[in-house]
C-alpha cells in the first residue's frame, strides 16, 4: 500500500514522502512496517534509524493513528543529535551568531533549528536580548539533557569501536582442568591487568569437550591437551610443551626432597594422586618396569590432584610447562623421568567460526608471550 504525509513548515512547505507498508500479524500484535519510497524533504535519516524507530512505534492496532506519530518521532529523532549539538554551542558561545561562526553554519539555518526545536518541544528555550541569548527554564532542561544524550552517544560509540578493534569484549575460552598451569595463568593474569575492557569467561572441561564446543559456537577459543592427534578443522595459534611432574611434600617417607629428577621406577609402592586425562600414560609408563601404580585418587582437577600432596598423604603427578626441579614452600616439584609422557597445550579455534575482534587480541596476545618465555627458556639453557 502507498501512501503519502505531508508536514506544514517553513522549510518543508509542500513537500510530501511516500511510504510503502506493510502489516504483519504477530500473536497478538499488528505491526506495520513503513518503508521510504519516495521523496525526503527533511534532514537527513538513516535507513538503519528510520527502521529501529518504526519497528518500537508500529507495535499498536490502530495504523489510522500511527501516520502522524510515527512521522513526528521520525522528524523529532532525526534532528536531535545534530540540533542537541548546535543548540548547546549557541548557549555556550551566547549568541547566534557567534555559534554560527564557530558551527560554520549559516546564521539563518541555525535561528531556523532553534525555532523548530521550540515548535516541536512547545516551549521557548532561548531568551534573546541584544548582546546575548539566555536559558528559559525549559531551556535549562533541555541543555542539561541534551549534554546527557551526546555523552551517551559518544560513549556508546568509543565502545563499539573498541569492541570492533578488540579492545572491549568478552573471550569465550575453554581450558582443560588442569589449570592453573603456572606458564598460562601467568599469560591470562597480565593479559588482565593490560586490557581491562576484556571479560575471560572460562570454561573448565575435558579436551574433547572443548573441540566440541568449539565446532558448536559455544567458545571462541580453546586450551586443549594433545599427545600427537591431529584435528584438521582445528586452527593452532601457539603451543607449548608439557612435562610431567612429581609433587610432594618435604619430609614424606616415599621420596626425598634431595633428588631432582624422579625415574619412574621410584614410584613403586608410592601412593599417587593424577588427573584423569593423564592417568593412562602414567599407567603405560609404569607397565615398561611391570607394576602398577598405587592410585589413591584419580581427579578431574589439578587443584584436586595437589590436594592429597599438600596433606602428605602421597604424591601428585601433574603436567607443568616448566621442566625443571623447584619448591614451592613445602612441596617439591620434580620433573618424572618417562618415555612418550610429554603433552602439548595447544591453543585452538574451530576453521567453522571466525574469531572475533577481541578474541584475535586475546590470540595474538598469548602467541607473543609464549613466544618470549620460549626464547627466555632457551637462553637459560
Amino acid at each position: 500500500m502507498l501512501m503519502s504525509s505531508a508536514r506544514s513548515s517553513s522549510c518543508c512547505k509542500d513537500k510530501y514522502t511516500l511510504y510503502q507498508v506493510r502489516h504483519t500479524i504477530i500473536g497478538d500484535f499488528r505491526i506495520t512496517e513503513w518503508q521510504s519510497c519516495g521523496y525526503w524533504s527533511f534532514p537527513a535519516v538513516s535507513n538503519v534509524t528510520f527502521y529501529c524507530l518504526h519497528k518500537i512505534i508500529c507495535r499498536i492496532h490502530c495504523p489510522e493513528r500511527l501516520t502522524v506519530t510515527l512521522f513526528q518521532e521520525v522528524w523529532s529523532t532525526a534532528m536531535n543529535l545534530a540540533y542537541y549539538r548546535n543548540f548547546i554551542q549557541i548557549v555556550e558561545c551566547g549568541t547566534i551568531s557567534a555559534a554560527s561562526r564557530k558551527l560554520l553554519i549559516a546564521q539563518p539555518a541555525l535561528s531556523s533549528q532553534l525555532k523548530t526545536m521550540e515548535r516541536e518541544l512547545g516551549a521557548d528555550l532561548l531568551e534573546r536580548s541584544a548582546r546575548r541569548v539566555t536559558l528559559t527554564n525549559a531551556g535549562k532542561i533541555l541543555y542539561e539533557k541534551a549534554k546527557l544524550i551526546l555523552s551517551l552517544q559518544d560513549a556508546a560509540e568509543k565502545e563499539i569501536q573498541a569492541c570492533v578493534c578488540g579492545s572491549r569484549g568478552t573471550v569465550m575460552l575453554g581450558a582443560t582442568p588442569a589449570m592453573p598451569d603456572a606458564l598460562f595463568s601467568s599469560i591470562l593474569t597480565s593479559f588482565r591487568r593490560e586490557n581491562m575492557d576484556v571479560l575471560l569467561d572460562l570454561y573448565e572441561m575435558s579436551s574433547a569437550a572443548i573441540i566440541e564446543m568449539l565446532k558448536e559456537g559455544g567458545i571462541e577459543v580453546g586450551l586443549i591437551r594433545n599427545y600427537g592427534e591431529k584435528n584438521s578443522q582445528l586452527t593452532v595459534w601457539s603451543a607449548y610443551e608439557e612435562h610431567p611432574t612429581a609433587v610432594y611434600k618435604r619430609g614424606n617417607p616415599w621420596l626425598s626432597s634431595a633428588i631432582l629428577r624422579v625415574p619412574i621406577k621410584m614410584l613403586r609402592d608410592v601412593p599417587l594422586s593424577v588427573s584423569r586425562g593423564f592417568y593412562q600414560a602414567l599407567k603405560e609408563s609404569c607397565d615398561e618396569f611391570q607394576f602398577e601404580p598405587s592410585l589413591i585418587s584419580i581427579c578431574t582437577s589439578r587443584a584436586a590432584t595437589l590436594l592429597w600432596a599438600e596433606s602428605g598423604l602421597g604424591v601428585a603427578i601433574v603436567d607443568e610447562s616448566l621442566n625443571e626441579p623447584r619448591d614451592e614452600g613445602d612441596l617439591c616439584f620434580r620433573p618424572l623421568n618417562g618415555k612418550n609422557m610429554q603433552a602439548q597445550r595447544l591453543l585452538v579455534t574451530h576453521e567453522a567460526h571466525q574469531p572475533s575482534a577481541v578474541a584475535k587480541t586475546f590470540l595474538e596476545y598469548c602467541r607473543l608471550r609464549l613466544e618470549l618465555k620460549t626464547e627466555k627458556h632457551i637462553d637459560s639453557i
